[in-house]
């Protein structure tokens, strides 16, 4: 759900070509798109992936139950530990 802004350059200095983001208008901070959040990150996912299997998956937030379910294992992140979700 980060802006597109915030992420842009450090995915161009790691050549990432593809980044699943939120349209945010730097000047206001006003969503420009839909917030890539929840199902709409799964949306855009597969929109951009279309059926491409995820092996693992880490979050730090349940918010992301929808894109964990399409993964083989999921993961959460609190602060050093990191817990298996089983679904």
């Amino acid at each position: 759900a980060s802006p597109r802004f915030l992420l842009k350059e450090i995915c161009n200095k790691l050549n990432i070509k593809n980044l699943i983001s939120s349209e945010v208008d730097k000047s206001n901070g006003k969503f420009i798109s839909k917030n890539c959040y929840g199902e709409e990150k799964e949306r855009r996912y597969k929109e951009v992936f279309e059926s491409k299997k995820i092996n693992n998956l880490y979050s730090d937030s349940y918010s992301d139950m929808p894109m964990m379910k399409l993964a083989k294992k999921s993961y959460i992140v609190d602060g050093e530990k990191i817990t298996e979700i089983i679904k």
